[in-house]
């Protein structure tokens, strides 16, 4: 796995989830279990709820290690990215989108 994402966030290793959302599609992911002190996914709480990450930059990362390797492959400490969250909350799905920096 990419040092700068393992460095941000921590995931459920082969923890798979999906969630249904109100368009009654599935969203595929990977429960996201903390975060890298001190980071900005640390300071914008990323890991203290029930939220899976969905995407990366855009690419899905898929409910597998591999795959989520796939869709961060290429990113670099210092490069700007965007994380897709999905939890489910009393109206259904939430979804939230994190914009970060690489550390």
């Amino acid at each position: 796995m990419h040092a700068a994402c393992t460095n941000l966030i921590r995931l459920a290793g082969c923890t798979r989830s999906s969630v249904q959302t109100s368009q009654h599609s599935l969203l595929a992911g990977l429960y996201v279990t903390g975060a890298g002190v001190g980071t900005a996914a640390s300071v914008d709480h990323l890991g203290l709820g029930n939220e899976l990450l969905v995407a990366v930059n855009g690419p899905s990362v898929g409910t597998t290690m591999t795959t989520y390797c796939k869709a961060v492959r290429g990113l670099r400490s210092g490069e700007n990215v965007s994380l897709l969250l999905a939890r489910r909350d009393t109206g259904g799905i939430a979804l939230r989108r994190l914009r970060l920096v690489l550390p």
